[in-house]
């Protein structure tokens, strides 16, 4: 009886014991959550909800009509696994008011700031990297019209 008292204390130990790790690794993993939860937020911030410009690749010119490849706002965190972030496509109209800038920052003047030349539409072409600037919301519109566009030389 006293062998049989002892194995079933032993057993209830090791059960015991394997539950309680078990319980408490998972409790610590939220708990852990919470913790770097904030310190991403402070580090990577959500971006905001009315978003007013977007820079990204031209991948078709259609006479005013740009269509652009933008990063996805809602894929804002770093890949750890080193995938690229998400992109989703946008039109941009440019219409007579639209000033499109290039800013090429290897030829400085005597202040330190860069050049910048005033383009025409038809300086803009397939694969060039732009900034787009609007006073509609890019993250829901697909398509807007654009103030000013922005080509930066480097």
């Amino acid at each position: 009886m006293n062998k049989t008292l002892i194995i079933s204390i032993v057993v209830a130990l090791i059960v015991g014991g394997v539950g309680g790790y078990y319980l408490g690794v998972g409790k610590g993993e939220a708990t852990q959550q919470e913790k770097l939860g904030g310190l991403v937020d402070l580090v990577f911030p959500k971006p905001p909800e009315m978003i007013r410009s977007a820079s990204g690749i031209v991948t078709a010119v259609n006479g005013s009509s740009l269509s652009l490849e933008v990063g996805d706002p809602d894929d804002y965190l770093p890949h750890t696994d080193g995938t690229p972030q998400k992109k989703i496509a946008r039109t941009a109209t440019i219409t007579p008011a639209t000033k499109i800038l290039l800013i090429d920052s290897t030829q400085i003047d005597t202040q330190g700031n860069p050049k910048i030349t005033e383009l025409s539409a038809t300086d803009l072409k397939v694969g060039d990297a732009i900034t787009v600037r609007t006073d509609k919301n890019v993250r829901t519109e697909t398509s807007f019209n654009v103030q000013q566009i922005e080509i930066v030389k480097y």
